[in-house]
C-alpha cells in the first residue's frame, strides 16, 4: 500500500466532486461532505509527515536537486537535467546502506592519504610520513565517526519536526 498515492488519488476524486457540485441538487450538503473528506485527507497526510518525517526527506531531496542544478550551472535557454536528477535518485536508492557506507569510508580514506602525501611532498622516504600512515583512522573509527554524524542529523530532524 502506498499511502501518499492513495491520498493523491482521493484528492483527485474530490476535485471531480467539486466540479460535479455545480450540478448538485443539494449543494450545501454536498459541499459539507466534500470538505469533511478533504479535512480527513489533510489530517492523514500530516500524520504521515509527522510519523515518517517525510518533510525532512523532501528537504534532502530538494537540496540534492539544487546541488545538481548548481553543478550543471543551469542557465536560461539550456535544458534542465531531469534525466540526471532521476538517475541520481535511482542510483542512491538502488544500493543498500552498507554499500553506501563503504563508498563514503573509501572516499574519506583516499582523502586522508592524499592529504598526508601532500604534506610530505610525496616523499615516501620521509619517516614522519610512514608513522602518520600507520596512524591513519581504521574503518571502525570511520564507521563510528559517520554513525555519530548521522545520529546528530537524525536528532536534528526529530527536534525540528517536533516544533
Amino acid at each position: 500500500m502506498k499511502p501518499y498515492k492513495l491520498i493523491q488519488d482521493a484528492l483527485k476524486v474530490c476535485e471531480d466532486l467539486k466540479y460535479n457540485l455545480q450540478y448538485s441538487k443539494n449543494r450545501a450538503r454536498d459541499t459539507k461532505r466534500i470538505n469533511k473528506v478533504l479535512r480527513a485527507l489533510k489530517g492523514f497526510d500530516s500524520m504521515l509527515v509527522s510519523k515518517y518525517k517525510t518533510d525532512a526527506i523532501e528537504v534532502l531531496m530538494y537540496a540534492s536537486i539544487q546541488e545538481i542544478l548548481t553543478k550543471r550551472m543551469v542557465q536560461v535557454g539550456k535544458p534542465i537535467p531531469i534525466d540526471e536528477i532521476k538517475q541520481y535518485f535511482e542510483e542512491c536508492l538502488s544500493y543498500d546502506k552498507e554499500y553506501k557506507i563503504q563508498q563514503v569510508i573509501s572516499t574519506l580514506k583516499e582523502h586522508e592519504f592524499s592529504n598526508l602525501s601532500k604534506r610530505y611532498n610525496y616523499q615516501a622516504k620521509d619517516k614522519k610520513l610512514f608513522v602518520d600512515l600507520q596512524n591513519r583512522r581504521t574503518e571502525k573509527e570511520w564507521r563510528l565517526l559517520l554513525s555519530q554524524l548521522i545520529n546528530v542529523y537524525k536528532e536534528d530532524i526529530r527536534w525540528i519536526s517536533q516544533k
